[in-house]
């Protein structure tokens, strides 16, 4: 979706790049042309529907009110017996981070909490008779991941090139004659839409390479087993995570208490790498594609092969514009 839909518009721009140019763009193209241009209008408007309903559900579930919590003011709310009436979740993200997440109805209105997660809070729940799950980041909740989190930004940029585009598509649609003057205005306008989307277009496509160099994990170590094994051994309190993929390839992603880059290594799974963490005593989580997550991160030769494909289309379509403009 976020391949093929951008590439249409970008199909349909370069379609009508001469009818922009000429004074014919305000002329009728007949019945079959106009219904066609019905047609295009239609899916263009149920798109930008669409778009604007997944917005405002997004701006409806945004956290924006959450109120932070200590462990203190928590089990207080449970020894108060107003944690019966609450909901309690932890919430587990891929790094291994969790926090209590509280949603409380308060005078009729439903208020949300969170709060770290201690031993002492999740025994008093236990004690009490609360449920507590565990909701785990890519299981749970999140498991569209990256094209998840990019969804919003999608149908921003969905609601500003619909509106040209149909604009564009109920002009050329017309079959009424136009006079002198009208011709006149509708070149200016198709000037100013014209501008307007190819400005659109090239500040979507240019910014495509720093997105991808965004979500590429640039920072990570890829190290063998026996360069794994020393490190587990020194660092008693590492966290880790095993992810087994499609292919069959095992992967133990290794962060170090305290760092904010995750994670710092990658180490095959192999069976001695994991004997030795059950002989450290070091718990980790396995994950499998397909269940757990969905697609797997690009890869650093394939993020710098992409983006500068992406980065020669961005300057082809910047130097055409430039062209034009001039």
């Amino acid at each position: 979706m976020y391949a093929v839909i951008p590439a249409a518009l970008i199909w349909w721009a370069w379609q009508r790049r001469r009818q922009f140019k000429s004074p014919a763009t305000c002329e009728p193209e007949g019945i079959a042309g106009t219904r066609k241009m019905k047609r295009f209008v239609l899916w263009v408007v149920i798109a930008m529907i669409g778009s604007a309903g997944l917005v405002v559900l997004g701006l409806l579930d945004t956290n924006w009110k959450v109120q932070r919590m200590t462990s203190v003011e928590v089990q207080k709310l449970v020894i108060d017996g107003r944690g019966k009436e609450a909901e309690f979740s932890v919430m587990q993200q891929q790094n291994g981070r969790r926090h209590l997440w509280i949603t409380l109805r308060d005078n009729g209105e439903r208020a949300k909490f969170i709060a770290p997660v201690d031993e002492a809070t999740l025994a008093l729940l236990k004690k009490q008779g609360i449920k507590c799950p565990t909701h785990v980041q890519g299981r749970d909740y999140e498991v569209f991941g990256w094209p998840g989190r990019l969804l919003f930004p999608f149908c921003i940029f969905i609601l500003a090139i619909g509106g040209p585009c149909s604009c564009a598509s109920r002009e050329h649609s017309t079959r009424r004659k136009w006079t002198r003057s009208k011709r006149e205005k509708c070149d200016r306008w198709n000037e100013w839409r014209t501008r307007y989307l190819a400005q659109a277009l090239r500040w979507c496509w240019s910014r495509r390479p720093f997105l991808l160099g965004l979500i590429t994990r640039w920072g990570i170590r890829t190290i063998s087993g026996a360069e794994a094994r020393p490190i587990i051994a020194e660092h008693k309190d590492i966290h880790c995570d095993m992810f087994q993929y499609n292919n069959g390839t095992k992967e133990l992603w290794l962060t170090l208490r305290g760092s904010w880059h995750h994670p710092n290594f990658i180490a095959p799974a192999d069976a001695s790498t994991l004997a030795l963490l059950a002989e450290q005593g070091i718990a980790y989580r396995t994950s499998i594609q397909g269940r757990d997550f969905g697609f797997r991160g690009p890869s650093r030769w394939l993020s710098l092969l992409c983006i500068s494909v992406l980065a020669v289309g961005a300057a082809f379509i910047l130097r055409w514009a430039w062209k034009k403009e001039r």
